[in-house]
């Protein structure tokens, strides 16, 4: 870390900054823990995170989407029939690995991508099995 620069252009010069001491002095400043010191050293308690209810009621539950209003009044949505919703709701991928190279139609900049990385990783992993 200590060996990277960066180099900012000025108007008249070129100047070379030290980006590791940078760095360190932005962690060091951004590193405070607990609490906070506001003005003149007063100390302020960190935020406290609000638990939620979990809706237990099965009623509620098949007629209303729960925690769903953003708004502080008010009361959540109600939930439509599914033929109300796009169809592209219904094929949505819900896990989260990136979609297989089988799935991606070739014409398109993501397939390029995802065929690059796949490249990318499978030469990493048969350098790694070489022997010296």
């Amino acid at each position: 870390m200590a060996s990277v620069r960066m180099r900012i252009l000025c108007k008249h010069a070129s100047v070379v900054v030290n980006f590791s001491n940078l760095l360190r002095r932005m962690v060091h400043q951004t590193a405070s823990c607990g609490a906070k010191k506001v003005g003149g050293g007063k100390a302020v308690a960190p935020v406290a995170k609000k638990d939620l209810e979990v809706e237990q009621d099965p009623q509620k539950l098949c007629k209303l989407l729960c925690g769903g209003n953003i708004f502080k009044e008010g009361s959540d949505p109600e939930l439509k029939p599914d033929n109300e919703y796009p169809d592209w709701l219904w094929n949505m991928r819900l896990d989260r690995q990136a979609a297989p190279l089988s799935e991606l139609d070739p014409e398109t900049p993501q397939y390029w991508s995802r065929l690059k990385t796949l490249n990318m990783r499978r030469k990493k992993r048969l350098q790694s099995m070489k022997k010296f």
